[in-house]
């Protein structure tokens, strides 16, 4: 469902993959995976679609919750159209178990280690990535 509304916006707004590749910095085979609905949509990637097409913010925000939650918790969380990408993420992770937390948690930062590996920082980054194991271990 998100994969097709992005399409549908990419499309409007006569964008390519490639194109849109270059306006948000994703890399377009990922882009193309998540329309597919190969591949979900990652936070980062959601920032910098909205980032490209602002005004469906609401439209891509809605899509993407959808696709994580059920209907009902869905309506609770589009009442207020304040809600950020925090307030979503806030909200999805408050649906999870302890043990849930935890492996979400520490997933992301895994994700992050990587990130920071491929950019060079590691060593710089290692610190804080650490404290913040050892914060998810007490959780």
């Amino acid at each position: 469902m998100f994969g097709e509304i992005l399409k549908s916006i990419r499309k409007k707004h006569n964008d390519s993959l490639r194109r849109l590749a270059e306006k948000s910095g994703i890399v377009f085979t990922y882009i193309a995976k998540v329309e597919n609905g190969e591949n979900p949509p990652s936070k980062n990637f959601i920032e910098k679609i909205v980032k490209v097409y602002p005004t469906s913010k609401k439209i891509l925000l809605e899509a993407y919750v959808k696709e994580m939650l059920p209907d009902s918790e869905t309506i609770n969380i589009f009442k207020s159209t304040d809600n950020t990408i925090e307030d979503i993420q806030n909200i999805l992770i408050s649906k999870l178990s302890t043990e849930e937390r935890k492996i979400f948690l520490n997933n992301l930062v895994d994700k992050i280690e990587l990130e920071s590996l491929r950019q060079g920082k590691k060593l710089e980054d290692q610190e804080e990535i650490n404290l913040i194991r050892e914060h998810i271990k007490k959780l």
